[in-house]
């Protein structure tokens, strides 16, 4: 004997699996592009495109080909005498990019790149970072 009888009770059974499994699947794959890579994937991506020894303006040229906001340029002689020394990247000359914000259902996720320049103007070091807002 059927536990549902009615076809409004079947249809109704079936409106609800299928929202638990949208909720489910929003809850669990989130992100898409960058989104879904680790820091490290998207640190190793970017040097392939622009390598340590690239220069401030390969770098800029890579960071507008794929649509990011440049949202940091600094120039100076860094006080590296403090591991908290902001954005955490070696160089006299950095260059930070916020690229993209990805949305999951209870959360959210920035990643932003810094990439640290020698005084020749040559790409040294890059960091990567997502950071997480929960809802």
């Amino acid at each position: 004997m059927p536990l549902i009888k009615t076809i409004k009770g079947k249809i109704l059974l079936a409106v609800a699996i299928g929202f638990v499994t949208l909720l489910i699947l929003c809850i669990y794959t989130p992100f898409y592009g960058l989104g879904s890579k680790t820091e490290q994937e998207i640190h190793d991506w970017a040097l392939s495109r622009a390598p340590v020894g690239s220069s401030v303006e390969e770098v800029q040229t890579f960071i507008q080909s794929q649509g990011w906001e440049q949202n940091y340029n600094w120039k100076g002689t860094p006080d590296h005498s403090s591991e908290t020394f902001y954005p955490g990247v070696k160089g006299g000359h950095i260059i930070g990019a916020n690229l993209g914000q990805f949305r999951g259902l209870f959360f959210t996720c920035n990643i932003d790149a810094y990439w640290g320049f020698d005084a020749n103007g040559k790409l040294i070091e890059l960091r990567v970072r997502k950071m997480y807002d929960g809802l």
